[in-house]
């Protein structure tokens, strides 16, 4: 009995990073296996060593998160093309805000082969404009196809996703993208007009500080789309952030006039936000003088300041 169970976890575990693509497939999300690789020695040539091999790991599901992990993370998936020709497919990776991705192909007999290499501070983002992630054409022949992705982020949370769609699915998700990030910044353009007109009405620094609100969430968003225009890339990745929470607790102070109705907590907010803003600035400077090392101790110890003023909501 216990060896049946056995097997059925190592069974459940081989299947885990295989996806199927059969005359009924549209999109799947990937459940990869991981290895981490803390020395960043590890070339993509060495996964097919048996040791290497068996030091992977399968994921949970298909939201991972690594936390504020300098490490390289080696992601392993099969692709099985149940069909009986070559099938074109698009991989999707959701988040923008990433050091590196790099994706690799193996087929039998052959040496690994680069697909693609994306990453915040990598040239040629123009090509995922308004979309908030990657994309890798991929193409599959029948049986089963094996992939490799390097990912890593030195600055920061080390977390996203992988979805597999055909190129008509992709398509109908680039055109809701677009038609969502349209909305988003109509709505935004809108709400800061109506912002900067009550500004200017009342002359109240209530306005001013929701109008800070405002601008920092659209840089942010506005990053995440590549729509910034290259204007403050250092500033948009690693700041608005932390500068949303920081401006948002000033605002929630005055709107509510803490001061008045409960002054311990206001002492409290008022603390927080000019700790959470300092170190808004400390980032700045040193995710701008390439500090990655220092960058994530920041990170590690002021997670939990940055987190806790959201939750005043």
């Amino acid at each position: 009995m216990l060896s049946r169970i056995l097997l059925l976890i190592l069974l459940s575990a081989s299947l885990n990073a295989q996806t199927v693509v059969d005359s009924q497939f549209q999109m799947a999300r990937i459940v990869p296996d991981v290895l981490r690789d803390p020395s960043h020695a590890l070339p993509v040539t060495a996964m097919a060593n048996p040791e290497t091999a068996a030091a992977f790991s399968p994921e949970d599901g298909p939201f991972f998160t690594f936390g504020n992990d300098p490490s390289n993370w080696w992601l392993r998936f099969d692709v099985d093309n149940k069909l009986q020709e070559v099938q074109a497919v698009v991989l999707r990776v959701n988040r923008k805000n990433i050091d590196e991705y790099s994706l690799y192909q193996v087929a039998e007999g052959r040496p690994p082969e680069l697909i693609g290499k994306v990453g915040a501070q990598m040239e040629g983002q123009d090509a995922y404009a308004l979309t908030n992630g990657y994309h890798f054409n991929l193409t599959l022949t029948p049986g089963t196809n094996r992939f490799y992705a390097k990912a890593c982020n030195r600055i920061g949370s080390m977390h996203l996703s992988m979805s597999l769609h055909t190129l008509n699915d992709f398509q109908r998700l680039s055109r809701e993208q677009v038609l969502l990030f349209g909305l988003f910044v109509g709505v935004m353009f809108l709400s800061i007009l109506f912002t900067v007109v009550l500004l200017y009405q009342y002359r109240d620094p209530i306005y001013l500080l929701y109008l800070v609100y405002l601008v920092n969430i659209y840089l942010r968003e506005s990053y995440n789309y590549s729509a910034d225009f290259g204007w403050l890339p250092v500033f948009q990745r690693n700041v608005t952030s932390i500068l949303i929470a920081a401006s948002f607790g000033a605002f929630y102070r005055h709107f509510l006039q803490l001061k008045l109705l409960a002054p311990r907590f206001d002492k409290l907010v008022k603390w927080y936000t000019i700790l959470i803003t300092a170190i808004a600035l400390l980032v700045w400077i040193l995710a701008a003088g390439n500090q990655g090392a220092v960058l994530q101790y920041v990170f590690l110890w002021s997670t939990p300041p940055i987190s806790f003023l959201p939750l005043l909501r």
